[in-house]
């Protein structure tokens, strides 16, 4: 039979606790330094705060790492999405043919996966093997935007950039008013 606790003893803190309730979807942790994350494919990741030597898997997301304050080493070969400062990067080969050579060669501090592409699941586990920190992002819809941007918005430390969210989603629901056809 357990032992009661003594009333001197500090109450425990409750699971919800205000901090809690602040996180990123899909973020366990977070601490000044580090971001322990649910990745989809390996589970409960670490990873630190303000990488500077990322690589991201998919042209897109590396737009949105870019907007959330964050750099890259290396990208995705293609034309869209690329953010101005990120056109002259040397990739790493296509979406469907990336080099994990090349990846490990730009040593990394942070690769950003996209759990949708099978090539990224692939080479996930070489990655985990090489010790190169990396989590997998799904990525298919608008919901997703906002809740990478905020992700991302932790990983750089740059939370303040996430009041920029409000100005995405009026120029969004723009271009969808002013796309959609007539009835």
């Amino acid at each position: 039979v357990p032992e009661a606790s003594s009333s001197s003893a500090a109450a425990p803190e409750p699971a919800d606790s205000p901090e809690e309730e602040d996180l990123p979807v899909g973020v366990i942790a977070e601490t000044a330094d580090t971001i322990t994350y649910d990745d989809m494919l390996a589970g409960e990741v670490t990873i630190q705060k303000r990488p500077q030597r990322v690589v991201v898997m998919l042209n897109a997301v590396m737009e949105l790492w870019y907007m959330a304050g964050g750099t890259a080493v290396a990208r995705i070969e293609g034309e869209d999405n690329i953010p101005e400062e990120a056109k002259d990067l040397p990739t790493i080969g296509t979406m469907s043919t990336p080099s994990v050579e090349k990846i490990v060669s730009y040593e990394p501090d942070l690769v950003i996966l996209v759990n949708t592409l099978t090539k990224n699941r692939e080479i996930q586990p070489t990655l985990q093997e090489a010790g190169i920190p990396n989590i997998s992002v799904r990525y298919k819809d608008y919901q997703d935007f906002c809740d990478l941007f905020e992700l991302f918005t932790h990983i750089t430390d740059q939370p303040e950039r996430l009041e920029a969210l409000d100005d995405i989603q009026a120029q969004a629901i723009c271009c969808l008013l002013y796309t959609s056809p007539s009835p």
